[in-house]
């Protein structure tokens, strides 16, 4: 869980079981709930429950996404 959009939430990337990456965000800030958002970050089938991370693999300060699959 990280902070993708720099809004204070929390953010998760899940694979789904129909080959998607779905975005979930924190619903208010510090609180145990999240909620899907629609968006059309990774609207590719990448494979059934694609396993994404986030992380700044190469030290440029800019989160990078890698999905193993």
């Amino acid at each position: 869980m990280t902070d993708l959009d720099g809004n204070g939430l929390l953010d998760i990337l899940i694979g789904d079981n129909q080959g998607y990456v779905e975005l979930y965000e924190q619903t208010t800030a510090n609180g145990p709930a999240f909620s899907r958002v629609d968006t059309d970050l990774f609207k590719v089938r990448l494979g059934t429950y694609a396993a994404p991370v986030v992380s700044d693999i190469d030290g440029d300060g800019l989160l990078n996404v890698l999905v193993d699959l």
